[in-house]
């Protein structure tokens, strides 16, 4: 699987049929509400805050795959694609997309609703391949259980 947006992105008009259990596959691993402590001076959301919240998801998907602690090593490439605001809810979808000997690479889409209007409007913010380790409770790195079709 190639990690390039274009082969990997999801439109909005995709997302707006997903259900929130599964959506292409996918694992609902976080949904939060963006607050005001979340905002940068232009009254958009941090896109830190953002990426902590795709590392947080990263983190729960591998170690429900690999039934150990994680840790995150690598993170390719983000590219916002659009602004998130306050009250707005804030999804991450997870993928093992494939498994190393110690190794997990899970790729995070963030989409956003509109929560102040009510309004249904779903939004693609930005999507992200992480590679998490597998530890033991020393730090050492330990062996991954691989991807079952």
């Amino acid at each position: 699987s190639s990690s390039s947006s274009s082969s990997s992105a999801t439109s909005a008009s995709d997302l707006a049929q997903l259900p929130s259990e599964s959506p292409c596959g996918g694992y609902l691993a976080i949904r939060t509400l963006a607050m005001p402590k979340d905002e940068n001076m232009h009254r958009d959301i941090f896109g830190g805050f953002i990426m902590s919240q795709m590392d947080l998801a990263a983190a729960i998907a591998a170690a429900r795959h690999s039934k150990t602690r994680v840790v995150t090593v690598a993170v390719d490439k983000l590219v916002f694609k659009k602004p998130v605001h306050m009250g707005d809810t804030v999804s991450c979808y997870t993928w093992i997309k494939s498994v190393g000997r110690t190794s997990m690479n899970v790729r995070v889409l963030v989409i956003s609703k509109n929560g102040l209007s009510g309004g249904d409007t779903v939004e693609h913010v930005t999507e992200g391949m992480f590679t998490m380790v597998a530890i033991d409770e020393n730090g050492k790195a330990v062996r991954v259980p691989p991807l079952v079709d």
